[in-house]
């Protein structure tokens, strides 16, 4: 599993802070996109489901990003947990029955092995 770092209390500050939220935010996605693509990987499997569902962390994480009450070790889990619930959304919407995007499969008839 890939380390995050720790988001430092003024970093925190800068992205409740409307005028330097976007730089702050640029540095948050920096440290946690690709440990959040392979969690939400190993929820949804494929790698567009993934990278949907990463996407949709991220906005959702800026929108509410003033109503985070957390401390700065907390923002960590705070992410994951939106990225947990986005992709179990994501598999709950799918059609029972219905195989993952990308699905490959093989429409050749069966033959039977050994002599006939």
């Amino acid at each position: 599993m890939e380390e995050t770092r720790d988001i430092p209390a003024e970093e925190l500050s800068a992205l409740r802070n409307p005028a330097t939220r976007r730089g702050a935010f640029d540095r948050l996605v920096g440290a946690y996109l690709r440990p959040l693509y392979w969690h939400a990987r190993r929820l949804v499997v494929v790698h567009e489901d993934a990278e949907d569902v990463v996407q949709e962390t991220f906005i959702r994480a800026y929108d509410k990003i003033g109503t985070f009450r957390g401390g700065a070790g907390e923002l960590g889990a705070w992410l994951y947990r939106i990225a947990t619930n986005t992709a179990l959304t994501m598999l709950r919407r799918r059609r029972p029955g219905m195989p993952p995007r990308n699905t490959v499969y093989c429409l050749a008839t069966p033959r039977t092995v050994g002599p006939q």
